[in-house]
């Protein structure tokens, strides 16, 4: 193994924070878990080089959780930064029984000052706060 498998380069973007993500609108059983529809009540992220909002309506999952607990996303999310430009971040994930969150989200967002953010491949980490979502997200380098 190399060394930057066990030491990968990250950089902080934001904490983002997903309002009410933690109840689902709608969910049922199937053979393989409970699938779940949960929409975001907005939102915000926050970092050195980006902030802004989630934009309300606009974040949904359509993940699942097994009998044992273990939870998947398949998540979309529209930000809006403080200056106005959309970012559409699209996520999978998963959500162990302790509640801890690992999610692949990558960006795409327009030319301009925030088109960097389309080139690369982020990683999040975080848990729930109360009925939010919390998750630091970090670009890999």
């Amino acid at each position: 193994m190399t060394d930057i498998a066990t030491a990968l380069p990250v950089e902080f973007l934001f904490t983002l924070r997903l309002n009410g993500s933690r109840k689902p609108e709608y969910q049922f059983d199937t053979p393989w878990g409970t699938r779940r529809e949960t929409r975001a009540r907005g939102g915000t992220f926050e970092g050195p080089r980006l902030s802004g909002e989630v934009l309300d309506g606009l974040a949904n999952d359509w993940g699942s959780v097994s009998e044992s607990g273990i939870g998947a996303f398949d998540a979309n999310i529209t930000l809006r930064t403080s200056d106005g430009e959309p970012i559409f971040m699209p996520f999978y994930g998963r959500q162990d029984a302790d509640g801890r969150v690992r999610i692949s989200p990558m960006f795409e967002a327009s030319h301009g000052p925030n088109a960097w953010l389309t080139e690369i491949q982020a990683i999040g980490i975080g848990g729930p706060e109360g009925d939010d979502l919390v998750i630091d997200i970090y670009a890999v380098q």
